[in-house]
């Protein structure tokens, strides 16, 4: 509890409710009624990497505006946090919560997206799940980068980059047929890597808020 209120202190309300509510709905919905509309295997499969894809650009940049390049030195932008001996804790549960938040958000749009291929084609658990993890490990991991940029271009960049990895990953992943019996394995590697990924971004992050009070890069 103190960690969600603590994320709600730090982080807009504008914020999170466009990036943990209406943008995962609005795409998921959006991704859905394209396929249904068009009620091909192929285009049901395309839609769950175009998912990934736009949810994996859209997390990239939400995070330059929710938490920003606060890994460099004088950039933290917090430093009203350090006013108050609950400051650093305060940011820390922030962040902590942040990074518990993202495969949520992420499983909330791929869910919805999914909906027409369960319909159409059968069990989507195996693509659902690679989906899912596959944009939840480049949302955690990505952010040990990220939260280094002060420049939106580079930002953009870099998000143009990691959706486009994501979103032909999930679709050759999804079409190829040398892979699909791989797809089990790549989803159990995908599930390891992301409770590390959060673990060590969330040391880094720690690391660079300490660093910030002792005034070290």
């Amino acid at each position: 509890m103190r960690m969600i209120k603590d994320y709600r202190a730090i982080t807009n309300g504008k914020y999170r409710l466009v990036c943990n509510v209406l943008i995962p709905i609005i795409l998921g919905v959006i991704l859905a009624l394209i396929d249904i509309g068009v009620r091909k295997y192929y285009v049901t499969a395309v839609m769950l990497g175009v998912g990934a894809a736009l949810m994996t650009a859209i997390e990239v940049m939400a995070d330059y505006w929710g938490f920003g390049a606060i890994c460099v030195k004088g950039c933290l932008g917090m430093d009203y946090l350090k006013t108050s001996t609950k400051g650093k804790a305060m940011l820390r549960n922030a962040l902590t919560a942040d990074l518990l938040v993202r495969p949520a958000r992420i499983a909330i749009c791929m869910v919805i997206v999914a909906v027409p291929y369960e319909i159409m084609v059968g069990n989507p658990v195996r693509l659902l799940c690679l989906s899912i993890l596959l944009t939840a490990n480049l949302s955690v991991w990505a952010l040990n980068i990220t939260r280094y940029v002060q420049n939106v271009q580079v930002m953009s960049l870099l998000s143009m980059l990691s959706s486009g990895a994501s979103g032909a990953a999930v679709i050759y992943i999804t079409i190829s047929s040398g892979l699909q019996k791989f797809t089990w394995l790549i989803v159990a590697t995908l599930a390891v890597l992301l409770p590390v990924g959060i673990y060590v971004t969330r040391r880094h992050m720690y690391c660079k808020v300490e660093a910030s009070y002792l005034d070290m890069d």
